[in-house]
């Protein structure tokens, strides 16, 4: 089963203790409903039209059996609502990061694991690759996101 978020928008402003965001559920390739956060700190509600829901019991066991979601030194389980929010989480860490690495170097170094760094340029200069491969060449042990496939970009940036 393939879960998805389109017509995603976060409003960071309104962000307080959880996004604020709007997205449309989409269940292989279909429309299953709508879901919102507030982003004041409470769950995320989820509307489904009445013809939905039973399908939506069956996304919603789907989701139980999925893994966990490890947070310090405890597993979280997986339900629809967490999956959900774990989507948005990913959408806004992508748009941060493709962002980020329109004009900063991203990088990831081996001594601090789980942290990323990010290297500005002097004001006026422009991010190209060769001064990526430079950079590269002055601290070969360093990951360097920019030069990575978005996906594995962001497993490193969104940890």
């Amino acid at each position: 089963m393939k879960i998805e978020l389109k017509n995603f928008k976060h409003a960071a402003f309104a962000s307080e203790e959880t996004l604020c965001f709007e997205a449309t559920v989409y269940v292989d390739g279909k429309k299953l409903g709508d879901a919102s956060n507030s982003g004041r700190g409470g769950c995320t509600s989820i509307y489904v039209a009445p013809e939905n829901r039973e399908w939506l019991k069956q996304v919603e066991a789907y989701c139980l059996t999925l893994p966990g979601v490890k947070f310090d030194d405890t597993l979280l389980p997986m339900d629809f609502e967490f999956l959900v929010d774990t989507l948005a989480s990913k959408k806004v860490a992508e748009k941060e990061l493709k962002s980020a690495m329109r004009n900063k170097i991203i990088i990831a170094k081996p001594e601090a694991p789980g942290e990323i760094f990010e290297v500005s340029l002097r004001k006026g200069v422009k991010l190209t690759p060769s001064i990526i491969d430079e950079y590269q060449l002055k601290n070969p042990t360093y990951l360097i996101l920019n030069t990575m496939p978005l996906g594995e970009a962001l497993k490193l940036y969104a940890v």
